[in-house]
């Protein structure tokens, strides 16, 4: 059966939805959806109705999870054009930003995203790796302190706040992470 616009609307929703409940465990994992079986789809989607905000949403995801980051930010930044309150797209964006070697631009995105996501791990990660990138290690260090806060098993944080408390000589620190 051929599938309608509205179909796709759902599901966009449903993957949409899928992302903001936290079902990563870090910003390059993949999704319980394999990302080449929805690129098409996605693609799709956004011919048939480009004013989809969720559909655009989805595809830079989909785009920025298989390496495709400029066109990804495209599609991540005009799906927020039409829908500035899917703070799941702008942690998207964010994580994009910082991907492509654009951490200066993807620092008040993710700043805001941490606001917008106050639990999401990902966020505060990747807020504290786009701060350092930037130079701002003693803000990254309180990021990536947050981030362990809400996952205090998960070894990248713990490389990454010692990465950013070397960066600042704070040697014993950095040893002691």
């Amino acid at each position: 059966p051929e599938t309608k616009p509205n179909d796709w609307h759902d599901l966009a929703a449903r993957l949409l939805r899928h992302l903001d409940e936290g079902t990563t465990d870090s910003a390059d994992s993949t999704h319980t959806v394999a990302v080449d079986d929805y690129l098409d789809g996605d693609r799709w989607a956004v011919e048939m109705d480009p004013q989809c905000a969720l559909c655009q949403g989805n595809l830079g995801e989909a785009l920025r999870i298989d390496g495709h980051f400029e066109p990804a930010i495209a599609h991540l930044r005009r799906a927020l054009e039409l829908r500035p309150d899917l703070t799941v797209v702008r942690r998207g964006l964010g994580f994009a930003l910082v991907q492509a070697g654009r951490a200066s631009e993807a620092v008040p995105v993710l700043l805001q995203s941490v606001f917008d996501l106050p639990r999401d791990v990902d966020a505060w990660n990747f807020a504290g790796l786009a701060l350092a990138r930037a130079g701002r290690h003693e803000e990254a260090i309180g990021h990536f302190e947050g981030a362990i806060r809400r996952a205090p098993r998960r070894a990248d944080l713990f490389v990454n706040l010692a990465a950013a408390c070397a960066s600042v000589g704070k040697i014993d620190d950095a040893r002691r992470h």
